[in-house]
């Protein structure tokens, strides 16, 4: 099985349909940590094995490369949480652990459910 992380366009040369792609990931990631507010931690399902250690080894490079001090993930498949978890710090300051039941702030996530929204609608006609 091979998993990768980026977004082209239909044509596989970029463009509109990548940034959509983006936006799409980006949406992806915004349910994801609203979702670990209320996921329990939990391992893995030996099918989501692989997914989940690429998921692992992708959040530390780029917290790693970006700088970010702490994320939470979620995997989730139809309606149900398989994997949950937490890397790095929650509260840098005082050395709190993120970890699957981190309560993060929304902050400025609901712009991109509303972009995506107004962008399906535009995309509709």
């Amino acid at each position: 099985m091979a998993w990768r992380c980026g977004a082209t366009s239909r044509s596989g040369r970029g463009g509109a349909g990548s940034a959509r792609g983006w936006l799409a990931g980006l949406l992806a990631l915004g349910l994801g940590l609203l979702l670990v507010a209320c996921a329990a931690p939990r391992p893995p399902r030996a099918r989501h094995a692989e997914v989940v250690a690429a998921l692992r080894d992708y959040a530390e490079a780029e917290m790693a490369d970006k700088r970010i001090p702490g994320l939470a993930l979620a995997l989730v498949e139809g309606d149900e949480i398989v994997w949950a978890g937490g890397f790095g710090l929650a509260d840098p300051v005082n050395g709190t652990r993120a970890d699957a039941d981190t309560i993060w702030r929304v902050g400025s996530v609901s712009k991109l459910f509303t972009d995506l929204a107004v962008m399906q609608l535009v995309e509709r006609g």
